[in-house]
Formats: C-alpha cells, sequence, structure tokens
C-alpha cells in the first residue's frame, strides 16, 4: 500500500516550490511558477543527482511548452531572450493548477481517474 497523505497535500507541480535552484550569487532557492514569471533568477538546477537534475530540467521544459506554447521560432527566440511578464505566465498556467497535484483527492497529474 502507498504512503498515506493529509488530505490538504497535493504536491502541485505549479504551486508547490519542488525543484531547487541554485541563484547567480550561489545561494540555493526553491522557486516555482516564480522562475518562469521571471521574479525570481536561477543559474541551475541544484540537485545532488544528476540524472535527477536532468529529468527535472526536461519537466520543466515540457511543462513551459505545454502552458506557454510558441507558435514559431522567432516567437521561441523572442520567449527566451527575456522572462516573460509575470501576469502573463500567471493566466497562463492557471486552467493548469488543478490538474498538476500528484496527491490528493482531485485529478492528478499523469494518472486516469
Amino acid at each position: 500500500m502507498g504512503a498515506v497523505y493529509p488530505a490538504e497535500t497535493t504536491m502541485n507541480l505549479f504551486t508547490d516550490p519542488w525543484i531547487p535552484l541554485a541563484s547567480p550569487d550561489g545561494k540555493r532557492i526553491v522557486p516555482y511558477v516564480a522562475l518562469l514569471a521571471g521574479e525570481v533568477d536561477a543559474a541551475e538546477i541544484d540537485h545532488p543527482e544528476p540524472w535527477l537534475a536532468a529529468c527535472a530540467s526536461m519537466l520543466l521544459a515540457a511543462l513551459t511548452q505545454v502552458v506557454l506554447p510558441c507558435d514559431t521560432a522567432d516567437d521561441l527566440a523572442a520567449a527566451c531572450a527575456r522572462p516573460l511578464p509575470a501576469d502573463r505566465v500567471r493566466a497562463a498556467v492557471a486552467p493548469y493548477i488543478a490538474g498538476a497535484s500528484l496527491l490528493g483527492d482531485g485529478p492528478r497529474f499523469l494518472q486516469p481517474e
């Protein structure tokens, strides 16, 4: 039998801090949507296991492509050139939050009902 978590525990990919990042000044930070919104600056994923850091990077890239898709290569280059406005990121993420929980009673990320 799997672990039992309190009902309020959701582990949401968008709203809970779950990926440790190293900031350019060497501090360890754990942001979430704030990273996409450009509200924090991060140099790299800071996980002691390189394979987990690589997997987290790929998952973040995939989530970003789903939530903030680009139609052309030029759109992608523009999006990567500077942080996107925080209000645009939060508005784009909002419809996906309910289905991005790994735990809890509601819909779960990549898990059939």
